[in-house]
């Protein structure tokens, strides 16, 4: 079947550029004020972590235009060329993951058939389909996510409807029976391949070969086969939306350590270490010799938001988990032995988990809240862990 020829051709031409895209693209992992936070299982791992991303991220648009080709009924009677014919698409869809995706197609076709006369005449109809498919990257399922990756091959399959109508004015004579199909409405099912060429972080150009199935009613000449189809290629125009969650980025992005966010705070650095020297006579601070590190964060008067001048200690934590692997246990406690005020407490630990989950990638099961310090400060000293104080000293 020439369909399968099509496919077949589309699939070897792609595989050298897979083979190529793999080897030669890389990514710069840091630069003077940016580096990746890293996912560590093991030690010396450098699988870099993506942003935490939502349902209304990676989005995407694209208008296409190419041909189809029917098969179906008596189509061996005419030679490959004089069957394609226009055909246009609109589509939009969504990646769940960088090798996962879905996506909607609404497609207008120009369709040409052969009738069942003993001439075999041609007619015309036209159609309208939407189909809803699901999309895998292969190149990022075989190679690993690349965010200036030029080159994807993306399998897809799907299933949708077919209306047909505006069907020349003729009777095709078969059986001594007429047939004259104004409209009809079909079940589809379909597969394909999309290569796809990165332009820029917000545009893509694809191109597209794909195979759809209906019943023997699709060319309005009932012949007995089991299917009628139409084979598709299209060249379109990616449009890829702001994800609203990772700053406006167009794509997946692994998620950056931005140094430069804290230059406004290193000056103050060696003034908030005098200041902590006080609080060492209750909590002694302890930064890279132990295996334990403890670090005080204070807060306003009655309030739960984390002050500016207080995010280095923040990132302090942070920081001292990434070096562990995030294979520790971080504890988020009262300075003083047990909380004054609960409600309070709860809402300042809240608020250090919240952040250190979504602006540092911890991982949330790591972090722990107890409003009693005691049972905190009572964790066997040989197991690595952070402890985080909240200072109430004035809000009691």
């Amino acid at each position: 079947m020439n369909t399968i020829k099509i496919l077949t051709v589309a699939a070897l031409l792609a595989v050298p550029a897979l083979t190529v895209s793999a080897q030669d693209d890389t990514v710069n992992t840091s630069d003077n004020n940016t580096s990746y936070w890293l996912d560590s299982e093991q030690e010396g791992s450098d699988k870099m972590i993506l942003h935490r991303y939502h349902i209304l991220d990676n989005w995407y648009i694209g208008l296409q235009m190419g041909g189809l080709y029917n098969w179906g009924t008596n189509q061996g009677e005419y030679n490959f060329f004089r069957h394609l014919r226009p055909s246009a698409a609109l589509q939009i869809g969504k990646w769940w993951s960088p090798s996962v995706g879905m996506r909607a197609q609404l497609i207008y076709g120009h369709n040409r058939g052969v009738s069942n006369t003993t001439d075999y005449k041609t007619y015309h109809w036209q159609s309208l389909s939407l189909y809803g498919d699901g999309m895998l990257n292969i190149t990022n399922m075989w190679a690993g996510y690349k965010e200036s990756r030029f080159f994807n091959l993306i399998l897809f399959a799907g299933i949708g409807g077919e209306q047909t109508f505006r069907f020349s004015r003729r009777d095709w004579r078969a059986n001594d029976e007429v047939y004259n199909r104004e409209h009809n409405t079909l079940l589809g099912i379909r597969a394909g391949l999309i290569t796809t060429f990165r332009l820029s972080e917000v545009f893509d150009l694809s191109f597209e070969v794909s195979n759809t199935w209906t019943d023997d009613t699709f060319d309005g000449v009932i012949s007995h086969n089991r299917w009628d189809g139409h084979a598709n290629a299209f060249l379109g125009l990616n449009y890829r939306f702001a994800n609203p969650s990772d700053g406006g980025h167009h794509q997946f992005t692994y998620a950056r350590r931005d140094m430069s966010r804290f230059d406004d705070l290193n000056n103050e650095l060696n003034r908030l270490r005098a200041d902590v020297a006080d609080a060492r006579k209750n909590v002694p601070i302890n930064m890279m010799e132990s295996k334990q590190v403890n670090v005080i964060v204070s807060f306003g008067d009655n309030e739960s938001d984390i002050d500016k001048m207080q995010e280095v200690n923040v990132y302090t934590a942070a920081e001292k988990m990434r070096q562990l692997n995030n294979q520790a246990n971080l504890y988020i406690t009262v300075l003083e032995g047990k909380t004054a005020n609960e409600e309070l407490f709860t809402k300042r630990a809240n608020t250090l988990k919240q952040t250190l989950v979504k602006e540092y990638n911890l991982p949330a099961g790591r972090i722990f809240i107890e409003k009693d310090a005691k049972k905190v400060e009572a964790v066997d000293k040989a197991i690595n862990c952070i402890i985080l104080y909240i200072n109430e000293n004035g809000n009691k």
